[in-house]
């Protein structure tokens, strides 16, 4: 279990270097839902192979925006 706790503290500190804002919500776009992120403006993409969080095998970006 320490080794998710290191992971995420990892990743939280990558990104925390990077974001530009400070999001305030979150979603969870899906699909048909995921064209919602052309809408934002300030767009960050973060492919989360880059997080070195690797708790789920997820192959998408994790998506910032206003």
């Amino acid at each position: 279990m320490e080794n998710y706790k290191t992971k995420i503290d990892e990743c939280a500190a990558y990104l925390k270097d990077r974001i530009k804002t400070s999001p305030k919500i979150a979603c969870v776009l899906g699909t048909g839902l995921g064209n919602l992120v052309n809408e934002a403006s300030d767009q960050q993409i973060f492919p989360y192979a880059d997080l070195n969080l690797r708790l789920l095998d997820i192959k998408d970006n994790l998506f910032l925006g206003n």
